[in-house]
């Protein structure tokens, strides 16, 4: 949630962007992502004419890292925005330590993805982060500490955590939203994704 407010901050306190921006928060994911499949039913603008979505799902605490995890990897197009985005800060791109979790097809961004937008979804909880301090070794340890208390009582802020790589993330999703908003881009599903078709199926709405 925070990520989210920080990120519409960030867009509002500087220039209007070329594109429309919509900031989502979604209730209910764990009841079947109840909140984002009501917008994908019933969206503010259409979904064949929405650019991207971009997915932030638990924002690792564990402090600065030298990559980030991405979830999905080799869906679509905004993968090398993100490899891109993540080179400026001196980090590679990680794909997720368990893909066969099906991790892209059960968070929120699904509701969209699955009715072909294309969406980049980065989940802190997907891999341990090659971390600054500790490196991978230290991100795993991070990961299983934080999965002893996912979804229990413990699972609460504290004061031991290091924001630091929280923010690193969030400025790569502000990059890569100012380069889409700021452009007439299209970013597109690579040619195996089964999102593919859908999202073709309104491609006349795209080249109005």
């Amino acid at each position: 949630v925070a990520g989210v407010i920080e990120l519409a901050r960030a867009f509002k306190s500087g220039p209007p962007p070329q594109r429309t921006l919509l900031f989502g928060l979604w209730t209910a994911e764990e009841r079947g992502l109840l909140g984002s499949e009501y917008y994908g039913e019933h969206p503010t603008f259409p979904l064949s004419r929405t650019v991207a979505n971009l997915t932030m799902d638990v924002l690792q605490t564990a402090g600065p890292a030298r990559d980030v995890v991405l979830v999905g990897d080799g869906q679509s197009e905004l993968d090398d925005m993100l490899a891109s985005a993540a080179r400026k800060q001196g980090r590679t791109v990680t794909p997720e330590g368990l893909p066969e979790r099906g991790l892209y097809f059960r968070a929120d961004h699904f509701s969209v993805a699955r009715r072909g937008v294309p969406a980049l979804l980065m989940m802190g909880m997907s891999g341990g982060s090659d971390l600054a301090q500790g490196g991978r070794a230290a991100g795993e340890a991070w990961l299983t500490d934080y999965m002893k208390c996912y979804h229990q009582t413990c699972d609460t802020w504290s004061p031991r955590w290091d924001l630091r790589g929280a923010a690193q993330d969030v400025n790569l999703l502000y990059a890569i939203g100012s380069e889409l908003a700021n452009s007439r881009a299209w970013p597109q599903w690579r040619q195996e994704s089964e999102f593919k078709a859908v999202r073709e199926q309104s491609e006349q709405d795209r080249s109005r």
